[in-house]
């Protein structure tokens, strides 16, 4: 089963009188609303009722998470002036060195430092390893400000994240060779259970 399809299960299934229910389901399970990171700047959903959660977190969701899940990533780059994907800096990476692209994919927390990116950036970023969704890409190590980006990183220390990024390679940490290793921007993600 894939998280899309449980759910449309829960959304499909929740009535009236069950709402209540739903609510509290899906504020254990995604911690009731979707975070957004913006170039350094936390901006977290403001404060809503339980039905506006619902409805933000099953559109957010859906968005995110349709047969096209590469839609919504398509509709933030647009919003943002990005053009280029993973794919192709990940293809052509000299050539795409300080210019942003977007990312979609299943993120988690982990501690890989190497190259321009090594461990002397680990007191200011923490790492993202994230896993492509649609296609045949490696992962991703997209490397977040700890200050600004501390909600992510809450977030990524209690469960794993479905998340949509802007991120560039850092002209000041690239190294040639190195692997798909980014500075990232912007991200909007959903937390999941593990």
């Amino acid at each position: 089963m894939t998280l899309k399809s449980d759910l449309k299960k829960i959304f499909s299934g929740i009535s009236l009188g069950l709402m209540v229910i739903g609510i509290t389901f899906l504020s254990g399970c995604f911690s009731g609303s979707t975070n957004t990171y913006a170039f350094g700047v936390s901006a977290a959903t403001p404060t809503m009722s339980d039905l506006d959660i619902l409805n933000t977190l099953e559109g957010t969701l859906n968005a995110m998470t349709t047969a096209n899940p590469d839609g919504h990533l398509h509709e933030i780059m647009r919003e943002k002036g990005v053009t280029l994907t993973a794919r192709e800096v990940q293809y052509d990476m000299t050539n795409h060195v300080g210019e942003e692209f977007g990312l979609a994919g299943d993120g988690e927390l982990c501690d890989y430092y190497n190259w321009g990116y090594d461990n002397s950036i680990e007191n200011r970023y923490f790492c993202l390893e994230v896993t492509p969704s649609g296609g045949y890409l490696e992962r991703w190590y997209i490397y977040f400000s700890r200050n600004s980006g501390s909600e992510l990183y809450q977030d990524l220390l209690q469960m794993n994240v479905y998340i949509i990024l802007i991120a560039e390679i850092d002209p000041n940490l690239y190294e040639r060779g190195q692997q798909n290793m980014a500075t990232g921007h912007y991200a909007e993600w959903v937390t999941m259970s593990r």
